[in-house]
């Protein structure tokens, strides 16, 4: 339809549609005698569609818009059909004759060309000059002429200040308002909190939560307003030269008084007010109070067992965990013979052992030598303590010793129950690209802000001063998102109307290990004058984190003395910025929890995904801590990685009364995805509900001048011998599964199919060997890619998922080209490693390479001296594969980037390259430009696409372990249990699974196979001694989908473990009759 239309020119437009306007709306009627009936057909269909999106109302052939309504119509790419006056290129002058306070009257001027307009009339949204020439106001001036005229016809102090505040928003955008001095602000307060203050004997004190003002303020002048007779009031408040009014009318201030004549709560109903509020007022009293904004008390016990929550996905992606594996390492060392060595060691020497692990961990190293031994992969040594400390726990448990229980903070888990209020509303923040000079100017000249930095900044600006408990920074990567939190943290200290202690008033950024330096560096960059910035990196273990831990539950009154005599937390508490780990949080969340003492100002949770599990240790200590922080950001490229889940959690952290429960949330945005078509439809609604709390842009919209970005798949033909072996491996006997996993190793090189198992030195070193490795048709045209770029003499990075695969290659590699090829896989992520091998990188001259794991490389590298990406393996998660490639294509490059993919193709064949290629491209295209992920690639899938249907047991077969999980929990909830999935994170204390009904409680420990393969007594060993002592009354069950070997059965048979195999789990699946 807009395609036929758009051929019109503008005099076919303008006989086909009439304009007119009035006081009340903007006309335009249909011309139906127009030469074209098909185009009067198709503007009349557009018409009823406009009217049906909301724009408008049609009657007689005539669509009329109202002039509030025009400025969201020509977002639409339909207004570009109508004929629309001009935007008026001039600007709007007021000032007032008068008193403000009193009778002031506003006069409006209107100057084009630096002319004084004569009598313009002002008729709607339409500046009219003369009967021939008129223009469209910019909405700027159309919103501040209706708010100036509101106030002429009242007379009201209010209005009139509140028109004042609506001009000086608009001040970038042609309107200039000459009435008050410079740094005199107007604010008008719309809604209002409660700030709740809990003291020493369990009361409530409570004071009205108005945004920009602080609590001190308020309590000195709660008297004022508690006594103020009028109908408005304004209060002033003067800070740094710098003064602001508060404006509140006649409802703001009722509920303002109502909440200080209430003043406080007792102790035996401060729960009840927690959790209700607005039960304690009379209902006309607190219309202005919103209940979502009050300073929440979320934190509400120590606990020493895991919350047993809601939490379990209605649609958890079972990915491709098990085909698209990252496998074992090149086994070039007998783990036997290390653990023979490790046997041989009494109890003092396998705890030197312990410390000496942790030491090389610290330094980065991935090897340790025991006794004089040769070098031993560090992974092999740790597991196999591991196994040591799992066999000392079952002794313990069997000597009936005990241990002591970890505790940490309960919160309220907001799953079923809502916290506070659930409400509609929604977070509308005036997006603003004025750079405030005042802002800026302790900020390098080598970091100028790009302008959407600039609009990230005032966003972040505009939400705390208006109260708001934080914000969800989701700029695409490659954006600047830590510049414009570290250009907020400056204005928090130095530029703001009244800049934080900085001796008194901390910061907490709690980020990935790999981040940490790199958040300590960019400050120090960015920042021009530190003397406010003192940045203390914690990690790991720390004494005086330990101490506060310590001293938490034994009261203030111990931490203060702490405070004041310890002196190494004297010295922590020189500090005002804490940089530290999402483990090293959880960890010590008590220390973290004293608020008296840190006063944290602002939390900053970077690659936030890491909270997204709401069950997770981390991710509860995360929301504790957030809860007794006035402001929140939580910082991440991508807020939805797999599920809606995620979004959730995130703005669970830092706003929890926003978005409401889970289970609420789930009912309206969840489970209607699960139907595929609805995306759209949820992705709209959702978008809408989260509105400005979220602030996400993309590369391609505000990165001007980045270079192209060039998608190439390039299609491999397979050798005969590759394609007589897919041929064999899909007509074999095997399971479905090892199918697939055959296939994926085939697609790497088919020499991997033989030797990947017993892949020793001898064999490594003739597989690595160039001639023999490059012979595949898939390694071929890697060299070739690979050549043609050292001929432009230009950098690459390739991403390989298994680690054997990345071993061999860059070995290959290195003997081919004769220069060191380093590998970044997540096993060698220690910042200062990392940061020597990207240097190394980086330094040489022309042509180099660099291979990398997807799951890697998706937090916080910027590699743009790269400009070439091989995707040797794809990632079962599109988003993981996305974050992969732009390491390269983001702020700082200047070269076009070329993202490759490599596809072995076979006449009449689907390959493993080809198929899994055709699901990712099917599944993009169901959630390309919304918020909701692309759905990731399950095994099913990729079976049913080789192999066609399934029986109901292989598809058993075929999950991966946690989609297992979520199978076995919900076979129990059919029996009527209430289930939780633990968190993995530190610790699942020997249970996967808990499920409750009445006073029974059943922990479950989960063993799925994919390959038939008995289980051993792990899952019972994990159950004795650990769930057994973390749940003492639970009964204990071990589940596989096949079957457990004899050990395991006698070991379970004499602690009273119930086994569920085979035979069992499926006659458990049958329907209940």
């Amino acid at each position: 339809m807009f395609s036929f239309l758009k051929k019109l020119n503008k005099k076919e437009k303008r006989e086909i549609i009439n304009y007119s306007y009035d006081q009340n709306a903007i006309h335009f009627k249909l011309n139906r005698n127009f030469s074209s009936s098909d185009a009067v057909q198709l503007y009349n269909n557009l018409f009823n569609d406009l009217a049906e999106d909301g724009f408008g109302t049609v009657e007689e052939n005539i669509l009329s818009i109202s002039h509030n309504d025009i400025y969201p119509f020509l977002k639409d790419d339909r207004s570009k059909l109508f004929p629309i006056p001009k935007y008026f290129d001039g600007t709007m002058e007021v000032k007032h004759r008068g008193f403000l306070d009193r009778d002031a009257i506003f006069e409006v001027n209107f100057i084009q060309n630096d002319t004084l307009l004569f009598s313009p009339k002002i008729i709607g949204s339409i500046l009219e000059l003369t009967e021939n020439t008129y223009y469209l106001l910019p909405e700027s001036m159309y919103q501040s002429y209706l708010a100036v005229k509101r106030a002429n016809q009242s007379n009201n102090t209010a209005l009139r200040y509140s028109a004042i505040e609506t001009m000086q928003s608009f001040e970038d955008n042609g309107v200039h308002y000459k009435g008050l001095i410079e740094n005199d602000f107007i604010k008008k307060v719309d809604k209002i909190g409660i700030d709740i203050i809990e003291n020493d004997t369990g009361e409530l004190d409570i004071y009205p939560l108005i945004p920009g003002l602080e609590t001190e303020f308020i309590v000195r002048n709660s008297s004022t307003i508690a006594n103020h007779p009028d109908q408005h009031l304004i209060l002033t408040n003067q800070n740094n030269e710098k003064t602001i009014r508060y404006i509140l009318e006649d409802k703001q201030l009722k509920s303002a008084k109502a909440i200080i004549k209430t003043k406080r709560i007792p102790k035996e109903q401060a729960d009840q007010f927690k959790t209700n509020p607005e039960s304690f007022f009379a209902e006309d009293d607190i219309q202005a109070v919103e209940f979502s904004k009050y300073r929440l008390i979320r934190v509400t016990e120590l606990r020493t067992e895991p919350y047993i929550g809601f939490f379990g996905s209605t649609k958890m992606e079972a990915p491709m965990s098990q085909v698209l594996t990252a496998g074992d390492d090149i086994a070039l060392t007998d783990k036997k013979d290390v653990k023979a060595i490790i046997d041989d060691l009494d109890d003092i020497e396998l705890e030197q052992l312990q410390m000496e692990v942790e030491k090389v961990k610290e330094k980065g190293e991935e090897y340790i030598s025991i006794k004089n031994s040769d070098p031993i992969p560090l992974d092999i040594v740790e597991s196999l303590l591991k196994e040591c400390l799992q066999e000392d726990q079952i002794k313990e448990f069997e000597n009936k010793e005990t241990k002591q229980k970890n505790e940490f903070l309960g919160i309220n888990p907001n799953d079923e129950e809502g916290i506070g209020s659930n409400n509609d509303e929604v977070v509308c923040i005036k997006h603003s690209a004025k750079k405030q000079a005042r802002d800026w100017q302790n900020i390098s000249d080598k970091f100028e802000p790009k302008p959407h930095q600039i609009v990230g900044f005032n966003w972040l600006k505009t939400l705390y001063e208006n109260g708001y408990k934080g914000g969800l920074l989701a700029d695409d990567m490659g954006l600047g998102k830590t510049f414009q939190v570290i250009a907020f943290i400056n204005y928090l200290y130095n530029t703001k109307s009244n800049p934080l202690d900085h001796s008194n008033q901390r910061i907490l950024i709690v980020a990935p290990s790999i981040l940490l330096t790199s958040w300590k560096n960019e400050i120090e960059n960015i920042i021009i004058d530190k003397s406010a910035f003192r940045v203390k990196i914690l990690q790991g273990r720390n004494i005086s984190l330990k101490k506060l831990c310590d001293s938490f539950k034994e009261g203030p009154d111990t931490v203060q003395n702490l405070a004041q005599n310890s002196l190494d937390i004297i010295d922590l508490l020189r500090y005002n910025i804490f940089i530290t780990t999402y483990e090293t949080l959880s960890i010590n969340q008590l220390a973290f929890a004293n608020k008296d003492l840190f006063k944290f100002e602002l939390c900053i949770f970077d690659e936030a995904q890491k909270i997204k599990n709401p069950n997770a240790r981390i991710t509860q200590a995360a929301k504790a801590i957030s809860a007794n922080t006035p402001f929140t950001i939580v910082v991440t490229g991508t807020p939805i990685e797999n599920e809606l889940r995620d979004l959730w959690s995130l703005f669970d952290a830092f706003d929890p009364t926003y978005i409401g429960s889970w289970k609420s949330f789930r009912e309206r945005y969840a489970k209607p995805i699960e139907d595929e078509k609805n995306i759209g439809k949820v992705d709209k609604e959702l978008r809408k509900k989260i509105g400005d709390y979220m602030l996400r842009r993309l590369k391609k919209d505000h990165l001007q001048g980045l270079p192209e970005k060039h998608l190439k798949f390039i299609e491999v033909p397979m050798h005969k011998d590759e394609i007589k072996l897919h041929n064999e491996i899909v007509n074999s006997s095997l399971h479905s599964i090892e199918k697939l996993q055959k296939l994926r190793i085939l697609s790497l090189h088919p020499k991997l199919l033989d030797m990947e198992d017993k892949l020793d030195k001898e064999n490594f070193i003739q597989l690595s060997n160039p001639e023999k490795f490059f012979k595949s048709s898939k390694m071929s045209e890697l060299l070739n890619l690979l050549n043609n770029i050292k001929a432009k003499e230009e950098k690459v990075l390739i991403f390989v998922i298994r680690h054997t695969m990345q071993t061999l290659l860059q070995t290959a590699l290195q003997k081919h080209y004769g220069f060191k090829v380093d590998i970044i896989n997540g096993k060698n992520n220690k910042q200062e490693i990392v940061d020597k091998k990207l240097e190394q990188f980086e330094s040489k001259k022309g042509f180099n390479i660099l291979l990398l794991s997807p799951l890697a490389a998706g937090i916080g590298l910027t590699i743009t001296a790269a400009n070439h990406v091989i995707h040797l393996e794809r990632h079962w998660n599109p988003a993981k594969e996305d974050q992969a490639s732009d390491r390269i294509y983001r702020i700082g490059q200047e070269k076009d980037v070329y993202i490759y993919h490599l596809i072995n193709t076979a006449p009449k064949i689907e390959t493993f390259d080809s198929g899994l290629n055709k699901l990712i491209t099917n599944k993009k295209s169901l959630s390309d430009g919304t918020l909701i992920p692309t759905p990731s690639i399950k095994d099913s899938e990729m079976v049913e696409s080789f192999f066609n249907n399934l029986d109901e047991i292989e598809k058993w077969d075929l999950m991966s372990p946690e989609e297992f999980e979520i199978e076995v929990m919900r076979l129990y909830e059919k029996l009527g249990y209430r289930c939780h999935i633990t968190s993995k994170i530190p610790t699942e204390l020997g249970a996967d699974i808990i499920a409750t009904k009445g006073n029974e409680t059943v922990a479950i420990q989960c063993k799925h196979t994919r390959v038939k393969k008995r289980q051993g007594r792990d899952a019972i060993r994990q159950l004795i001694a650990e769930a057994k002592l973390a749940y003492p009354e639970a009964k204990l069950v071990a589940v596989t989908n096949f079957y457990f070997n004899d050990n395991a059965k006698n070991l379970a048979k004499s602690h009273n473990v119930e086994l569920i195999e085979r035979e069992q789990l499926f006659q458990l699946t049958l329907p209940m009759s």
